[in-house]
């Protein structure tokens, strides 16, 4: 009796332990089969979507599904209904399936290739997502929509066929696809086309996908386009140098992230706004000019880019994005115009390298750990002769006493009576006392329309003081490839001015 109730008890723990696993079952109105590691899906009508954490009811079976047939009167392949199927090697379809859900075959490693039939009209966000095996895939004439991320992280995909139908694709819908070289699309589709493997819409106006793994070293966008979509060129290991037409207005999201071999790159002087994480980890990028005509600049748009020593921040831009610059080591100075407003939280966070910075007279907001483990700053200038209020975190890791704090004439106690400011080593700007002992206009300097333009400009930093000798803006960039330098003024009210580059001094009026 003993000997029984133990092997009773034996096999009821391993029914517990082996979770009543189901070998058969119901999806809507379909009836499910599993045997020998194939999975059958029959009847008549849709199959039932699924989610996290409510999984299909074959999950629990998942790693030993090898097969999956869907028979013939099935119309659609619910959301993440094989999702993880890790041993899925080959599913068959019918041609009466409409569409294949979101996340439907997520992470079957094993796909190698998979034929979708005719009468699909629809592939969802997620449906192949990281199949990273899957080295072929046919998109039948008749899908309309490709959702977002739809063959994301299927490393093996080599090449895609657009056909005429589509009319939508999702952003992302090839996003690290690192082996993947040419994005193909029917010559007879009305809203996308290729060239040289790389998609756009038809108009050519928009890039939406730089195949990753294209081998060229060199890209210049065309110039028929206008925006570069979220994603367009993440993970193009191989691309060392791109330019950025000046038609182009928009950078997106994470366009240019993680291209590890990029060397240079050239904006356009008409783009407006760059992305979160537009250039996020690329590790060789050197020098950035961001040009005049930018106005924001994303959330860790440029954050450990650890080869970035130089970046020149146009004169209207308004905002830097929480950590844009973070963990930029080999940053060692940089100049923020007196156009921006606000330095967003840990903008320039982990900055070890960074020696210098100059704060325009416009910020009015430095955010929480905006200098963050800077442990090599020296010197801060602060134009603004109101000091703003900051949080003890602005500064966190370094000795504030051990930092100059250079301040517009007139305003020390001000900023000696302000927290946090004041227990920095604070001097006054020499710089505006000094002026009125030198020759002005050995610069050749003119207005018109509230912009300043200065001839043979070579570079450097241009100080503009007003005529009591206060700081009211300094700023570096490149010059023009006519030798000047063109600085936005609209933003100072009327009066007599002094501009400093070196030695050389000019005065004029607004």
């Amino acid at each position: 009796m003993k000997t029984k109730i133990t092997l009773l008890l034996t096999v009821l723990l391993l029914s517990v332990a082996t979770g009543f696993a189901q070998t058969s079952g119901t999806t809507g109105t379909l009836t499910w089969t599993l045997e020998n590691g194939t999975l059958t899906i029959s009847g008549a009508g849709e199959m039932e979507d699924y989610s996290y954490p409510d999984y299909a009811p074959w999950n629990s079976n998942s790693s030993s599904i090898t097969t999956v047939i869907i028979e013939d009167g099935v119309t659609s392949i619910g959301d993440y209904a094989f999702s993880f199927c890790r041993s899925l090697a080959t599913v068959t379809i019918p041609d009466g399936v409409t569409s294949i859900g979101d996340g439907a075959f997520e992470a079957c490693i094993s796909l190698t290739s998979v034929t979708i039939p005719n009468g699909v009209t629809s592939i969802g966000e997620y449906a192949f997502s990281s199949c990273s095996s899957l080295a072929t895939v046919t998109i039948p004439d008749g899908v309309t929509s490709i959702g977002k991320y739809a063959f994301s992280y299927c490393i093996s995909l080599t090449s895609v066929t657009i056909p005429e139908s589509v009319t939508s694709i999702g952003h992302g819908a090839f996003y690290y696809c690192n082996r993947l070289t040419a994005i193909n699309v029917d010559e007879n589709n009305d809203y996308y086309t290729s060239a040289n493997g790389v998609l756009f819409n038809k108009e050519k106006t928009t890039l939406i996908q730089y195949p990753a793994g294209k081998t060229d070293a060199d890209y210049t966008i065309p110039e028929s386009v206008t925006g570069i979509v979220n994603y367009a060129f993440s993970m193009c290991s191989s691309l060392a140098a791109v330019n950025i037409p000046n038609r182009v207005t928009s950078i997106g999201d994470a366009a240019f992230s993680y291209c590890g071999s990029l060397v240079s790159v050239t904006i356009g002087n008409s783009v407006t706004s760059i992305g979160d994480e537009a250039f996020h980890y690329c590790g060789s990028l050197a020098s950035v000019t961001i040009p005049e005509s930018v106005t924001s600049i994303g959330d860790e748009a440029f954050a450990s880019c650890q080869n970035l020593e130089s970046v020149i921040i146009g004169n209207r831009v308004t905002s830097i994005g929480d950590m844009a610059f973070d963990f930029c080591i080999s940053l060692t100075s940089v100049t923020i115009p007196e156009s921006v407003t606000s330095i967003g939280d840990g903008a320039f966070s982990y900055c070890g390298g960074l020696v210098s910075v100059t704060i325009g007279n416009s910020v009015t907001s430095i955010g929480e750990y905006a200098f963050y483990g800077c442990s090599s700053l020296a010197s801060v200038t602060n134009l603004n002769p109101e000091p703003q209020e900051i949080s003890l975190r602005v500064f966190t890791g370094i000795t504030l006493s051990q930092v100059k704090l250079i301040v517009p004439h007139g305003t020390v106690e001000a900023y000696k009576a302000a927290e946090v400011w004041k227990d920095f080593n604070i001097v006054e700007d020499g710089s505006g006392s000094g002026i009125a002992s030198v020759e002005v206009d050995e610069l050749q300097i003119s207005v018109a329309d509230g912009v300043l333009k200065i001839a043979s400009y070579a570079g450097g930093e241009v100080r503009i003081f007003d005529i009591s000798g206060r700081a009211v803006g300094a700023k570096n960039f490149s010059p023009l490839r006519n030798g000047a330098a063109t600085i936005n003024i609209s933003t100072l009210p009327a009066g007599v001015y002094i501009v400093q580059i070196g030695n050389r001094t000019g005065k004029f009026i607004k």
